[in-house]
């Protein structure tokens, strides 16, 4: 049986909806009037993929693969997906082609902004938390 320890990415990508849950219920009582829009998201991407990748190299001391990062990057678009589509319903009383445009248009702009997030983010955060685990280890030796 392989006793390789593999990554529970679905898990990982938990995290996302909680952050963006988290965060949004957290500007709406504090600052009801503002408005991220994309910038809300790259926060939200940027504190949620620091915290896995935090995680993941304490666990697994490498990069992310290629296939990993793939389905990552696809559990991102689902959950975000998901959130968007309950920010779009919320709105009210609307046509249900201007909802379906604004749902696509949303989710479209997400999946560009989670797709560079998980390539270029992730690989900068482990490689960070790679060096300062290997000056640790330095250290101590």
């Amino acid at each position: 049986m392989n006793s390789v320890k593999t990554p529970k990415i679905f898990l990982y990508s938990i995290l996302l909806p909680i952050i963006w849950i988290a965060f949004g219920l957290t500007i709406a009582t504090f600052l009801p009037s503002v408005q991220l829009g994309a910038a809300g998201l790259v926060i939200i991407l940027y504190v949620t993929i620091t915290l896995i990748c935090l995680h993941f190299t304490k666990s697994y001391p490498r990069q992310f693969t290629k296939n990993e990062k793939i389905r990552l990057t696809a559990y991102f678009i689902l959950w975000a997906s998901l959130c968007e589509s309950l920010v779009v319903l919320s709105l009210g009383q609307m046509e249900l082609n201007k909802l379906f445009f604004i749902l696509g248009f949303t989710v479209i702009v997400d999946a560009i902004l989670i797709s560079l997030g998980v390539h270029f983010i992730s690989k900068r955060m482990i490689k960070m938390f790679l060096n300062q685990s290997m000056k640790a280890v330095n250290k101590t030796e």
